[in-house]
């Protein structure tokens, strides 16, 4: 976002990317007070942290920081930008069986009244067979 508009978006896998103006840079934030380098984005187990790169400065919640995780409300300020960061995970794709099912079996009996008090919290005494 700048000055309140949002201005793109973009998606990341997890591994770390330059954020800056220059040409190289994985994000690029066009405007002559960010650095060509400023920071870099780190994705990583469902987490994302931002890192001064040295030759800028980066602000999270008004918090000048050099490097810090970075949460779905948090605002990451660099220069005139705000990026608002969120990580969202995949859901795991149900997988074809690969063998084929166990056949359902009896069920086993079921405990004795003996065997439930033996169960019981605080008691030491081992069921009878």
């Amino acid at each position: 976002m700048r000055d309140g508009l949002l201005i793109g978006t973009e998606v990341f896998v997890p591994g770390q990317y330059a954020v800056g103006s220059g040409a190289s840079a994985d994000l690029r934030l066009e405007d002559t007070s960010v650095a060509e380098t400023q920071a870099f984005l780190h994705f990583k187990q469902g987490r994302a942290a931002v890192q001064e790169s040295g030759t800028g400065v980066v602000f999270v919640n008004g918090h000048r920081v050099q490097a810090c995780e970075v949460r779905s409300m948090d605002e990451v300020s660099i220069g005139p930008f705000s990026l608002k960061i969120r990580v969202v995970t995949q859901k795991a794709q149900p997988s074809a069986p690969s063998a084929p099912a166990p056949q359902p079996q009896a069920a086993p009996p079921a405990p004795s009244a003996a065997h439930l008090a033996a169960a019981a919290p605080g008691r030491n005494v081992p069921p009878k067979p």
